[in-house]
């Protein structure tokens, strides 16, 4: 009767781990909430904001106070352009690549199971085209999926001097993008060349020329030596621009927590050994 019991009590430690494994993973891959942030241009007196939906935390009189997400004259508070919600996406710092005079920029956030648009580009505020998994990757099945988004890039390469990006997706294919039309200049294998898909007009609207009239134009370079609280709306720390694809690399995996099988795994394990070891005690 006692082995029968025995039997029973590890059958539902069993169950119990089991309802855990398959409840974990939808939690294991969530992201930071969304949060306001700034990025200043390392050429122009030029800063662009990032304000997410109904975000109501913060101080009044900061820079932040009043500000819409959109690029803005740093010395004046202007507005150039404003943000457009087309997609009704929000990006983070690291998923931005910004041309040099911050008018353009593409975006490539972790896309979510479901998602196929990849990377867009925005002229203006707006976005104006984009490329799917599909359009980039020849051999989309080597992706790698997490609980609720999935991996293809292999890795990615801002130059803002050239205003480009270079991507390798994770089966192997290059390519480079022009950031101020969003095409591809170059590939490293033989096709066509994806054209990508137009939004709109399918046009970039940003003028390069506007600043030459409306900017002041400065040598201005980031100050690495911020003050922390300057960096920080209440406790919530925010980035400045850093063309260093390291520091890059950093934010996103800061914002990107995958808890993998393993734990799961190791946790069974342990809760299954110390049955065991308690049953046999109080033989």
């Amino acid at each position: 009767m006692r082995k029968k019991s025995n039997c029973i009590f590890l059958f539902c430690i069993f169950l119990f781990c089991m309802f855990f494994a398959l409840l974990s993973p939808v939690n294991a891959d969530s992201m930071v909430p969304p949060f306001p942030y700034s990025v200043e241009s390392e050429e122009y007196d030029l800063i662009f904001y990032m304000m997410p939906d109904n975000y109501e935390d913060v101080p009044l009189g900061s820079d932040f106070d009043s500000k819409s997400s959109g690029l803005y004259i740093k010395s004046t508070s202007e507005n150039i352009y404003t943000f457009s919600d087309y997609f009704d996406d929000y990006y983070y710092d690291s998923d931005l690549y910004f041309s040099k005079d911050m008018g353009s920029f593409a975006a490539s956030p972790w896309p979510e199971w479901g998602t196929d648009r990849v990377i867009t580009f925005y002229g203006n505020g707006s976005p104006y085209k984009y490329y799917k998994v599909t359009d980039l990757m020849k051999n989309p099945e080597k992706r790698e999926w997490t609980a609720g988004h999935y991996f293809w890039l292999d890795s990615i390469e801002h130059n803002e001097e050239n205003d480009t990006l270079r991507i390798v997706t994770l089966d192997g294919v290059g390519y480079l993008f022009d950031l101020n039309t969003g095409d591809i200049i170059s590939q490293n294998t033989a096709g066509t060349n994806p054209t990508g898909r137009l939004v709109g007009t399918g046009t970039n609207t940003w003028d390069p020329t506007y600043l030459d009239d409306y900017a002041d134009k400065q040598n201005v370079t980031l100050n690495e030596t911020l003050n922390e609280s300057e960096n920080t709306i209440e406790g919530i720390e925010t980035s400045p621009s850093d063309s260093n694809e390291t520091s890059k690399e950093e934010n996103s995996q800061n914002r990107k927590r995958i808890w993998g099988l393993p734990v799961i795994l190791l946790l069974i394990l342990i809760i299954t050994a110390a049955a065991f070891y308690f049953m046999k005690k109080s033989k």
